[in-house]
This record gives C-alpha cells, sequence and structure tokens, in this order.
C-alpha cells in the first residue's frame, strides 16, 4: 500500500485534500509542508503500530566466520531478536549485546522483528497484508489533530485508530477450540 493513498485518505478525512491533493498533482508532495507534516504523522504511526502492536518480522541468511554478527550487518533495523537458526533450521544458542549478537561460527538465519525506515511521499508502507490504509489514515489523523493542537478531534481519531488496530490483530490469528465429547 502506498504513502501517498493513506495520506490522501488522511487528508481527506480532515477536510484539506484540496491542498494536499494538489502538491501530488503538481509533484512537489515531497517539498509540501502540509505533505511532510502528514508524513511525519505516518512515520509516527506506522513505528507505532511495529513496535506495539503487530511487529514487522524479517529473516536474514548471513555466514559468520567468528559467530559474531552486527545489527548493521542485517538488512533492516532490528527491535527484537526472534529466533537464530543454523542452515537446517537447528535452533542456536545466542547472546546480545548492544551493537551485536554471538553464536556459532558458519552459515545462520536470523529471525527478528524491524523498524520500519522512514519514507518519502511516495514511498511503499511496510504494512502490505496485516493492515488497512484505512486503519493507518485514522493515526495519521490523530497525530495531525494532536500537532495542530485540536484535542478533542484528536481523541475521536485516536479512538478510531485504536479500534481499527485491535480488529487488525483479532483477524490475525484464528484460534481452534477443540470440540466436546459427550459419553
Amino acid at each position: 500500500m502506498e504513502v501517498k493513498d493513506i495520506l490522501l485518505k488522511a487528508a481527506a478525512q480532515m477536510g484539506i485534500l484540496d491542498r494536499v491533493q494538489g502538491a501530488y498533482d503538481n509533484g512537489t508532495a515531497n517539498q509540501d509542508e502540509e505533505v511532510q507534516t502528514l508524513l511525519k504523522c505516518f512515520h509516527l504511526v506506522e513505528n507505532e503500530v511495529a513496535l506495539d502492536y503487530i511487529p514487522l518480522r524479517a529473516e536474514d541468511t548471513l555466514i559468520s566466520p567468528s559467530g559474531t554478527v552486527r545489527f548493521s550487518e542485517l538488512a533492516l533495523k532490528p527491535v527484537r531478536i526472534i529466533s537464530v537458526t543454523d542452515e537446517w533450521g537447528n535452533s542456536l544458542k545466542f547472546k546480545l549485546f548492544h551493537d551485536f549478537l554471538k553464536t556459532e561460527a558458519g552459515k545462520i538465519k536470523i529471525l527478528y522483528s524491524y523498524l520500519p525506515m522512514e519514507k518519502d511521499a511516495f514511498g511503499e508502507s511496510d504494512f502490505q497484508l496485516l493492515l488497512s490504509e484505512r486503519a493507518l489514515s485514522f493515526g495519521v489523523c490523530a497525530e495531525y489533530c494532536l500537532l495542530s493542537g485540536l484535542y478533542e478531534q484528536a481523541n475521536v481519531w485516536q479512538n478510531k485508530y485504536k479500534d481499527a488496530i485491535k480488529a487488525a490483530m483479532r483477524s490475525q490469528k484464528s484460534r481452534v477450540i477443540s470440540s466436546r465429547r459427550w459419553a
């Protein structure tokens, strides 16, 4: 899902669509002050969702002759290491340090949650499947209203945003209830 679509949806909901749409139509979205404010709000929302609600996951395969892997070697900015395995999928013990992890030497796979990178006005959101444009736009509206000092409106948008996040989290996992047997 494109950042542009989320920002336009948020702008429409707040009644500033003409200004934002005009910046996109003119090709000046990356320089427009209104779009940049909405973009900052989008980054806040995307990071909040990734850190607090729906973690984004990535897996990197690396070869480490010493067993030391610097976090800067990973493709994305890690937030939490979920697992470390060898090339055959066997779990490996590891120790975390402030800027690297230590495990066995060789070819390893690291599964981790990550922090989304900042995007420009024409970028792609890291949430492609797990969350809707609508939910993210509610969060953008809430942040925008907070920045503008519109606290009552911010509260309304925040409630809509939280409800949309809860709905997305509910639909993420399906639970199986075992059947009962009657004798």
